[in-house]
């Protein structure tokens, strides 16, 4: 692997480790505000599917996290 090449991947990896963080601060947050809005019904569905909608979009990073690792151990593997 050139050098280039580990530089583009490392920064997709901090990106990628960026991003889910990113996804669990939203959640987390969602998860704070959902306990004050019991009374609420429409605002409370409104949070539990931004919750959902994060929690999707955290589990697809995570694969991609999970292949650029895999795929990273591979390439090492390979030299």
């Amino acid at each position: 692997m050139s050098d280039h090449e580990k530089q583009s991947q490392d920064e997709q990896l901090r990106q990628l480790s960026h991003d889910v963080r990113e996804c669990l601060h939203a959640i987390g947050l969602g998860t704070e505000l959902l306990k004050n809005l019991r009374e609420d019904e429409a605002r409370f569905a409104e949070i539990c599917e931004a919750i959902d909608n994060e929690r999707k979009t955290a589990q697809r990073l995570m694969h991609e996290l999970i292949h650029a690792a895999t795929h990273d151990n591979s390439n090492r593997r390979a030299q």
